[in-house]
């Protein structure tokens, strides 16, 4: 008796660790980089997005340039989310094979979310701030959009500090505006120009803010804006020096947090990917853009 309780022990055992084996194997996982140049904000902001929209659905993790370089993450991936941050840094580490990795991954039918400097980093030209004396213009590899990027968007910008972070309105398709953070992004130039390219957000000067565009099999949406950033912690988790120039602009960020959410959900929808309550939805999926 005592023989056939150990072996029904140990049968419960294995079949529990098979099927966490096999369910580990089969959920799909998300992936934020983080590496040189991923700004810190943004990436816990971006972890604390996921984790909000999609729940258990999919399996957060942090990925370095390394390991999208040896490529075996593509396997279970369905997204790869770069951050703001300093797109040069993401070069340095990226261009050549990694670059080719990302590719790769969007041709085959997977999803690339570039916020801010990952927005950059998707295009083929940018021009940075290049009526000052450190502006530049530059080429990036991954070209998923192949009209110029300009920004930032709005000014005053400061490479070492939070001076022109701000509460931006964004313009939906529908008309419904969304107020969400800012800071030093881009637009969007020559859209008209690109094939497939769908506007999903302007700012209200009518530059184009948030683009979504096919390539392969997948899908890639890049944004000048930060509709990943919660202003319940933004002042906590920035430096303390960023204080003076967000504590003003977090009332206007909590009047739309509720919609902000909603407006995640609808991003990653737009991808492809499936958030937690299906039903979290957002007044804006009537995505016909219309060129402005």
């Amino acid at each position: 008796m005592r023989k056939m309780i150990e072996l029904s022990s140990r049968f419960i055992i294995a079949f529990l660790l098979i099927a966490t084996v096999c369910s580990d194997a089969a959920k799909k996982i998300a992936y934020i980089y983080q590496d040189l140049g991923a700004g810190v904000v943004s990436s816990v902001h971006a972890k604390k997005m996921l984790e909000e929209v999609l729940g258990n659905r999919y399996e957060i993790r942090e990925i370095n340039s390394q390991e999208i370089i040896q490529g075996a993450w593509k396997e279970n991936a369905v997204l790869l989310f770069m951050p703001g941050g300093r797109s040069s840094g993401y070069a340095k580490k990226l261009d050549g094979e990694g670059n080719k990795q990302i590719r790769q991954f969007v041709e085959n039918g997977g999803a690339y979310l570039g916020i801010c400097a990952g927005a950059y980093y998707g295009g083929s030209k940018v021009e940075f701030d290049k009526s000052a004396e450190h502006g530049y213009v530059f080429t990036r590899e991954l070209s998923f959009y192949n009209g110029v990027i300009e920004g930032p968007t709005f000014y005053p910008f400061s490479y070492g500090s939070y001076e022109g972070a701000s509460a931006t309105p964004i313009v939906l398709p529908d008309g419904k505006k969304l107020t969400v953070y800012y800071k030093g992004g881009c637009n969007f130039l020559e859209h008209e120009k690109c094939e497939n390219v769908e506007i999903l957000a302007c700012y209200e000067n009518d530059k184009v803010a948030i683009v979504k565009m096919p390539f392969g099999s997948g899908i890639v949406i890049l944004s000048g804006v930060h509709f990943e950033i919660d202003p319940n912690f933004l002042i906590n988790d920035a430096p303390e020096d960023g204080e003076p120039f967000l504590e003003p602009i977090i009332p206007e960020l909590m009047n739309d947090d509720t919609e902000r959410i909603a407006f995640c959900s609808y991003i990653l929808g737009e991808l492809g990917i499936a958030s937690e309550d299906d039903d979290h939805d957002c007044e804006c999926q009537d995505t016909d853009a219309q060129d402005k």
